[in-house]
């Protein structure tokens, strides 16, 4: 199991702690910029936000969960909760009861997560087309809300609730990092409230496979793609025309009512912005859903197993997003700079191909095989490295038991000729300690299978090795200690006993 970052090294704990602290600092001086000065909007939307998804693929899904500022400020809901102010801690007092149930978010909502955050992104994207685009005093303000909303959410529901179910960003880094691109340390709480039932910052390749077919796993991620291109289709669809949205005047427009209640398209201008953006957000992402939903029933016929060919329209469905967001997040501002759009143009590509090939390859089947793998390697004993393959791993391990299940069976027959031999010789007891020395077979397993014989056969083995042993600890002593030893009774007293037929 992947370690949670207290268990990590002292090295990745101060990375993380540092990284943690530059987000917070970052998101807190975005919000000072926005109220005192224009280019609040422009850092957060034209430098900030394009590289996010570039950021989260490169770090992963558990440093992202680590270093996030609003899951920093959520975690002062999940304080507030449980009480633990800074006061009690230094005298050393525990926290104060609540006389409550620990809290869990309600089943429907933690059934729908995906839509439900999925619907928050879309809220918060018409609300920069309508309002908070090029606004920083109004930018300020929703970002301040967003923080006061995660403190909220965790304090009201436990845990990292605000994370899992309600962030506009937590849909995207599930979409763009499911099921896992990379080990890192675990994004798990210091004391899980079980707030969500499979949790991703535990075992995030785990919780994939275990919801991958569920249906709001599928509309989330099938409607995403649909999303991103509804948001920046809009500028076209209300103005008629891309020169707004490429020479960055979007970025300098103030909230008003008339670009919150103005015309909302340039063919329909009755229809208000705030109706006309949503409209577009909400029909494009039933579009993408529908395709996807097509492209998958379709699959079919060349990947025949359902689970595997959710898993593969998933990777199509994000490998598309990513594609469409960066063909115009980004561009506007990187014009400017000489080579910077072209640059953008060769990574986005390379990388989402490298994503999508190393996703397409996963199957739940290689999860429990490397799960498997993991929890044999503490008991790999040679001196060469293990193998990186899983499956070599648990092949090398099965050969050991097939080989071991042999040595044992190979032991057990020479036990078996030697109780059927009658009379037992003394000679007959040292070649079977030597056999099982040759076998490394222990004392554990040489009793097992001495009490497996019959009756008969093992009250007379049992009988010559207590009198073998016997003898092996006289002749220890010395000669003198074997003086006066009467002679061995087995022959003369169990001659009546037939010998066992074979």
């Amino acid at each position: 199991m992947l370690r949670s970052e207290k268990d990590a090294p002292a090295a990745v704990r101060r990375r993380i702690r540092g990284m943690r602290a530059v987000a917070l600092v970052a998101y807190l001086g975005v919000i000072g910029l926005c109220f005192a000065s224009s280019w609040g909007p422009r850092v957060l939307w034209a430098a900030l936000v394009p590289v996010l998804p570039l950021w989260i693929i490169a770090v992963g899904f558990h440093t992202w969960r680590q270093t996030c500022p609003l899951a920093a400020l959520g975690a002062l809901g999940v304080a507030i909760a449980s009480r633990g102010d800074p006061a009690r801690r230094a005298l050393g007092r525990p926290p104060r009861p609540t006389g409550r149930p620990p809290r869990r978010p309600p089943a429907w909502f933690e059934r729908w997560s995906f839509v439900v955050s999925l619907g928050v992104l879309s809220a918060m994207l018409v609300l920069r087309l309508v309002a908070i685009n090029g606004d920083g005093t109004w930018l300020g303000v929703t970002l301040i809300g967003l923080a006061l909303a995660a403190v909220a959410t965790n304090l009201a529901l436990g845990g990292k609730s605000w994370c899992n179910f309600v962030c506009p960003v937590g849909v995207v880094e599930r979409i763009f990092t499911d099921p896992r691109l990379r080990e890192t340390a675990s994004s798990q709480c210091a004391a899980c409230t079980a707030c969500k039932k499979h949790c991703p910052d535990i075992d995030q390749e785990g919780a994939y496979w275990k919801d991958v077919r569920h249906p709001a796993r599928r509309a989330a991620f099938y409607a995403y793609p649909g999303v991103v291109v509804a948001f920046y289709a809009y500028y076209w669809l209300r103005e008629g025309r891309w020169q707004g949205f490429l020479d960055g005047t979007w970025l300098r427009t103030g909230a008003s009512a008339r670009l919150l209640l103005g015309p909302g398209f340039f063919f329909a201008p009755r229809v208000p912005a705030v109706v006309a953006a949503s409209v577009t957000i909400g029909a494009l992402a039933l579009a993408s859903y529908t395709l996807f939903d097509v492209a998958e029933a379709a699959a079919a016929r060349w990947v025949p197993d359902a689970e595997h060919r959710r898993h593969v329209v998933l990777t199509l469905a994000a490998f598309a997003a990513f594609n469409l967001y960066y063909a115009f997040a980004g561009p506007p501002a990187l014009r400017r700079v000489p080579g910077a759009a072209q640059a953008l143009a060769f990574a986005v590509p390379v990388i989402s191909t490298w994503v999508a090939a190393r996703r397409w390859r996963q199957t739940s089947e290689g999860f429990a095989q490397a799960r498997g793998a993991r929890r044999l390697l503490p008991l790999w004993t040679l001196d060469t490295p293990p193998p990186r393959d899983p499956a070599a791993v648990l092949a090398f391990f099965k050969g050991q038991e097939i080989a071991r299940g042999a040595q044992l069976g190979a032991y057990r027959e020479a036990l078996q000729r030697v109780a059927l031999e009658w009379p037992i010789r003394s000679r007959d007891i040292r070649l079977l300690e030597r056999l099982r020395a040759d076998l490394a077979i222990g004392e554990p397993d040489h009793r097992r299978l001495v009490a497996a014989l019959p009756d008969p056969q093992r009250r007379l083995y049992e009988a010559k090795e207590a009198a073998y042993a016997e003898k092996r600890r006289a002749q220890a002593a010395g000669p003198h200690a074997a003086v006066g030893a009467r002679p061995e009774p087995a022959a003369r007293t169990m001659t009546h006993v037939r010998r066992p037929l074979n």
